[in-house]
């Protein structure tokens, strides 16, 4: 995808390095410039590089479906009774993923054309409608032309957004089986109540006289912490002039990410809750080793290698982020510059500070390549990306489906 992605930039001059950095910055939804100034570049451009975004969204959503489940990742669990205790074996289970993915994406496109539809009402034009629904409902965040964020914009993008960073599985259920269950969602009310809690902080961190225009100071703080949550990146000022607290509550937004199932990157909110769960668990059995204390999410158990790999995927974000930090710091970036690039690839969040504020022209071809690799190992969410690059994880895949052929 990067490769046929690089293209129509190549086609425009760019070199070949940035034209592999774009579009893996739109696949991976991390929506990050290597140019300064996009306006630059013609309307064409600028609609496929919204478009890349918008297709990694998609992607994003497969990758839920049909990858998570080589390593273990609990996709079927989340799926429960659409596949499970089926007649028709392993190969039904499959054609009911294979349904509910389609399903899946015909809510993004449904979602997507809802916000377009709603800012050609508001009276923007029908490119800069679908360039920006395109970059909000993936969680993108690119920008194809300048726009003023007026507070009617604001409230648009921030609900899209944060519709796009929720897990789609609920979407499907809410618009294909009409079984409204958001607040049943264990990961969705913590999603809520985290934005609602840190929007708050933001509030107060960023306003010294907070309630002197209480509206527009909360909805610039509720923004910027969907944008965050979300792995979006969209912003309406420089968050390089902030404050270290706040940076340091925007960057803990990015790394935490929003739901699990969405076009949102970061650890995701389910994760968390699990680790939390099973942290309780050790604690208790501790205390009172017979006690039988299983993970639950949503009422139902969480497999012990659910819970594994939740806590190795955890444990794989921060070591990385240090490790990359520390690689940049080599290369002679600054320590501010080097874990805000580190916290923003891998969480696709895009936007870093220090000496990256401005975009990652500034960096050689050979930085370039390894943000384009810290891009696409945070999308894949670390652990997918090393099951890819894994012989063993494939030859075990290959001997199941020979075993699955030969059963049928």
């Amino acid at each position: 995808c990067f490769v046929f992605g690089m293209l129509p930039f190549m086609m425009c001059g760019m070199t070949p390095i940035n034209a592999l950095f774009e579009p893996a910055s739109g696949f991976t939804t991390t929506g990050v410039d290597v140019f300064p100034d996009y306006t630059v570049f013609p309307d064409c451009i600028l609609f496929w590089r919204s478009t890349s975004a918008w297709l990694g969204g998609i992607m994003i959503i497969l990758i839920f479906m049909f990858l998570m489940p080589m390593v273990g990742g609990g996709t079927r669990t989340a799926l429960g009774n659409e596949t499970s205790g089926s007649s028709g074996g392993d190969y039904n289970r499959t054609m009911r993923l294979r349904d509910a993915a389609l399903q899946f994406i015909l809510v993004y496109v449904l979602l997507t054309f809802a916000m377009a539809l709603i800012l050609i009402c508001m009276a923007y034009t029908p490119f800069e409608a679908i360039t920006l629904a395109f970059c909000t409902l993936s969680t993108g965040g690119f920008m194809a032309s300048p726009v003023d964020f007026t507070p009617a914009l604001k409230i648009v993008i921030l609900i899209f957004m944060f519709l796009g960073a929720t897990n789609f599985y609920l979407h499907y259920r809410a618009v294909f089986q009409r079984d409204i269950s958001y607040g049943k969602s264990e990961e969705f009310m913590g999603v809520l109540v985290w934005c609602i809690v840190m929007s708050f902080v933001l509030f107060f961190l960023l306003n010294p006289d907070p309630f002197n225009d209480v509206f527009n100071n909360y909805l610039d703080s509720l923004f910027m912490t969907v944008s965050a949550s979300s792995t979006t990146g969209y912003s309406f000022e420089s968050f390089g002039s902030w404050h270290y607290a706040a940076m340091i509550v925007l960057y803990l937004l990015a790394l935490v990410g929003a739901s699990s199932g969405s076009t949102a990157g970061g650890i995701k909110i389910s994760r968390l809750i699990i680790a939390a769960k099973a942290l309780k668990r050790s604690f208790e059995q501790v205390i009172r080793p017979n006690t039988v204390n299983p993970v639950r999410m949503d009422g139902n158990n969480v497999p012990d290698d659910v819970v594994k790999n939740t806590l190795m995927v955890i444990m794989l974000f921060v070591v990385t982020i240090i490790g990359f930090s520390l690689l940049f710091m080599l290369f002679g970036y600054s320590g501010e510059g080097s874990i805000s690039c580190s916290i923003a690839l891998l969480s696709n969040f895009g936007t870093a500070v220090g000496e990256f504020a401005v975009g990652y022209d500034s960096a050689s071809n050979i930085v370039k390549l390894i943000m384009i690799l810290m891009m696409w190992f945070g999308r894949l969410e670390i652990l997918v990306a090393m099951a890819i690059l894994s012989p063993r994880v494939w030859k075990e895949q290959y001997l199941n489906f020979r075993k699955n052929r030969h059963s049928d």
